[in-house]
């Protein structure tokens, strides 16, 4: 007669998983002080400005945690529109070899100005306060600025300018966009202590 079946006992761990187990909870541990340190410092040093919910006529839109900026405006009976996404701006070091200023954000923006059922769109950099006119189109085709002769690339940027696109507005949107960078890289940080810690 077949014997009575007892209560399964659990499967010896093979210390080869054991091992492995204690090797990851020791790197959690070290990547937990390592974020923990840098928190501190930057909470100690670094300086988080609110963000401001308007710039000259623009009314900002961000939502923190998402790496998109929005300003919007009406100029001359036109919608204009103007996109910044964080994770696209390129990071600029200082030229000067002894300055220790750590590297800016460039924002890469994309200026949508729309008329009834028409847009016209213009892909650009925005650096020391000056609009670098990089792409255009209206439609589908894509222009390339680096071919356009001086008069015509000196005529968008007027044009720009009159949609309040200009010198004053592209500075205070590069300090919105360092703000912003900054914003959420300590969310990163708080965000990746908290998942490592579970």
């Amino acid at each position: 007669r077949a014997a009575a079946l007892g209560a399964a006992r659990p499967l010896p761990v093979p210390a080869f998983s054991r091992g492995l187990h204690a090797s990851c909870t020791g790197f959690n541990k070290k990547l937990l002080q390592v974020l923990k340190s840098e928190i501190e410092d930057e909470e100690k040093n670094g300086e988080q400005a609110p963000l401001p919910t308007q710039i000259g006529d623009f009314k900002v839109k961000q939502v923190d945690g998402s790496p998109l900026l929005t300003l919007t405006a009406t100029k001359n009976a036109a919608q204009v529109e103007i996109e910044a996404d964080i994770n696209q701006c390129p990071m600029e070091d200082s030229m000067d070899e002894d300055d220790e200023t750590p590297a800016t954000a460039v924002p890469s923006i994309t200026i949508k100005i729309t008329k009834g059922n028409e847009e016209a769109k213009f892909s650009c950099l925005v650096q020391d306060g000056e609009l670098q006119i990089q792409l255009c189109s209206v439609g589908d085709y894509y222009a390339d600025a680096e071919y356009f002769n001086e008069e015509l690339l000196e005529g968008i940027q007027s044009y720009l300018e009159s949609m309040g696109v200009n010198s004053e507005f592209c500075a205070e949107l590069e300090g919105l966009v360092a703000d912003k960078e900054y914003a959420e890289y300590l969310t990163f940080l708080r965000g990746l202590k908290s998942f490592v810690s579970k």
